[in-house]
Order: structure tokens, then sequence, then C-alpha cells
């Protein structure tokens, strides 16, 4: 969090890292129960905690995001990916992430696998962490 602040030229609040630290143990215990909660809500709430003024959240979590690479894609992983795809299958990428969806799409730009998804299900851009029966019915309506 302190790096991502001296990127920006912004101070760091004192007391911050402890408030971030604490409602992500929160928010963790949210995600076992299906409930998604994003980056930028942990950082506002954080940043209430502490009494300082609160920066553009999405700024904040854009630069967080960018110095926080995404996982790599297993190279076999991205090949039985391509496979299902040639074949003539649909395929649609649900998965839990608090990473916004344009970083997921760089990482699968980045394994060539951009093409190879007709729907992208994110936790982060749907609000609810799968399995649950609304993420079904997303992935079915695809």
């Amino acid at each position: 969090m302190v790096a991502a602040l001296e990127c920006l030229d912004w101070p760091c609040p004192t007391g911050l890292d402890d408030a971030v630290d604490s409602l992500r143990t929160n928010a963790q215990s949210a995600y076992r129960r299906g409930v998604h909660t994003p980056w930028e809500s942990i950082l506002a709430a954080a940043w209430l905690q502490v009494d300082a003024v609160l920066p553009d959240m999405a700024v904040v979590a854009e630069v967080l995001w960018r110095m926080v690479p995404d996982a790599v894609i297993d190279p076999r992983s991205a090949q039985a990916v391509r496979e299902l795809r040639r074949s003539g299958r649909r395929l649609v990428l649900a998965c839990n992430t608090q990473r916004p969806i344009a970083h997921r799409r760089r990482t699968l730009a980045a394994a060539e696998l951009a093409d190879c998804f007709d729907a992208l299900v994110l936790s982060s851009e749907i609000g609810t962490c799968v399995p649950q029966l609304s993420v079904d019915i997303v992935g079915v309506a695809v």
C-alpha cells in the first residue's frame, strides 16, 4: 500500500496498513460465504477508519493492480484451452478474483488466450463468488 501511494506522491496515513489488513481479513471471511468485496471498498473503508482524506479509490486500485501482477497462466493449461477452442467448443472463464476485468484480459492476452473465451464471468464484475447460483445463471445465459 505504501509503495502504491509513493508512486502517486501521496502520503500514507498513519495506521492505514493495519486498517487494510484488518479489513482484508473481514473480506476473506465474507469471501468464504460467497460475498465479493471489491478492493476499492476495502481501501475506502481503511481510509475512513484512520480519519484520512479519501483519495480517488479507482486511481489507487489501478496503481495497486499494476504493481501486483496477475498470476502467470500455466502453458499446459493454455494449450488445453486453445485445443478446446479449436474443437469448436464455446468457452466461458468463470473465476473468483478481485482483479478488474481489464487486468484479467491483459493476462489472457499475454498467454495468447484473449480470443479463446466467449465470455468472462469474474466475481469482481458481478459481485458474487463461484460457486453461487447467481454465477451459474450468468454462465448459462452466455
